[in-house]
Order: C-alpha cells, then sequence, then structure tokens
C-alpha cells in the first residue's frame, strides 16, 4: 500500500492527519480526537511508513486494545513492516544488494528501522 492509499484509507476510518513539528518521532496517534500527527520534515520512506505504523495504531485502538503498551507497540512494528514489504520484493532486494540494509530499504520504499522489523520477522520464521 502506498501513499495514497493510505491517505484514503485514513481518510475512510474518518482520521485527519496533520502535518507538523513534532518533538520526537516521525508520527503520533490521538485516538481521543481521531487525529494522525506527522512529523513535518519527513522524507517521502518516513511519511510512508509513519502514516502506515499510525493507522495500525488506530486499528488496534478500534479493535478495543489499548495503544501505547510495550506489546501494543511490537505487534504495530511487526504489523507495519509485514503490510509494507511483500516477501517477494524482499528476497530480489536482498540479491540485488547482498543484504545492505541501507540499500534495501531505499528500494524497498521503506525506512532502515521497518526493513528490520521484517527481518526480525523473518528470523523468528526460521
Amino acid at each position: 500500500m502506498r501513499q495514497g492509499e493510505l491517505e484514503k484509507k485514513a481518510m475512510r476510518m474518518g482520521l485527519l492527519i496533520i502535518e507538523q513539528p513534532l518533538a520526537r518521532g516521525n508520527g503520533l496517534y490521538d485516538s481521543r480526537h481521531g487525529v494522525i500527527y506527522l512529523h513535518d520534515g519527513l522524507s517521502p520512506n518516513q511519511r510512508l511508513c509513519a502514516l502506515q505504523h499510525e493507522i495500525i495504531h488506530a486499528e488496534h485502538h478500534r479493535r478495543g486494545m489499548q495503544v501505547g503498551t510495550l506489546r501494543e507497540e511490537r505487534l504495530t512494528r511487526k504489523e507495519t513492516a509485514l503490510r509494507l514489504i511483500s516477501q517477494a520484493d524482499y528476497a530480489t532486494v536482498e540479491q540485488m544488494y547482498e543484504a545492505d540494509v541501507w540499500h534495501m530499504a531505499g528500494e524497498l520504499g521503506v525506512t532502515v528501522q521497518v526493513l528490520e522489523d521484517y527481518r526480525q520477522q523473518l528470523s523468528i520464521l526460521i
């Protein structure tokens, strides 16, 4: 799912996206007001990953999960990685860049952190 699709999804969920300077992190989900805050200085890859991450927080909140716990944050990071990186794409770029995470992340259009979260899921499956 890419930027425009994620923005449409947020809109369908009734979420408002506001870009502004943030003191910490790339994004924040305000469950009380249905707002996703994104830091206004993000690269396209950072913005995509942060938006997906915050949408997943909103989905968890709607399912009754307490947002912001360590368990929920781990689950959100896992789901973000699995939604943004396909197994086929990962395998292709891993061969292309010989597991160089910086180049792999760039080719996949994600952050290194999201790529590392994806790789952690692969190691769990092995």
